[in-house]
């Protein structure tokens, strides 16, 4: 680290780190008019921010046992889309947007999918809401 070179302050005569040069007068902060705060060091915080809400994280334990229970019903991917492996591993909801919170825990808008075609639906929208995959 560069050493700062104290010199004498040209109001006040104190051995200070040069702030301000006005023609040939060297001043310091205090003498120069320039008002500096000490702003505090940030404290650690006493609890960590939560993910989600409490209300959201009851709604996702239900939201997860209806969506196992469902891929347990619903073993074969109900997309089949070029790339389909066959076997369902995720759950796409038909409903987006706005409408999804209100469809969270509707089984009945809930299609099986694959990792591929869940990616596709999601990838080509447009074709998708053609197909009825997404509303």
């Amino acid at each position: 680290m560069a050493k700062v070179k104290m010199t004498p302050c040209s109001k006040c005569g104190k051995k200070r780190p040069p702030w301000r040069r006005v023609g040939k007068d060297v001043l310091c902060m205090t003498c120069s008019g320039v008002a500096v705060e000490k702003t505090p060091k940030p404290t650690a915080r006493s609890r960590a921010i939560k993910p989600r809400s409490s209300k959201r994280g009851k709604l996702d334990v239900l939201y997860k046992a209806s969506r196992d229970a469902f891929i347990r019903d619903h073993p074969v991917c109900q997309a089949n889309l070029p790339g389909c492996t066959i076997h369902s591993t995720e759950v796409h909801h038909t409903y987006s947007g706005k409408d999804r919170q209100t469809y969270y825990l509707d089984s009945s808008t809930w299609l099986a999918t694959c990792r591929n075609c869940h990616s596709w639906i999601h990838k080509y929208s447009k074709e998708a809401r053609v197909l009825g995959y997404l509303k």
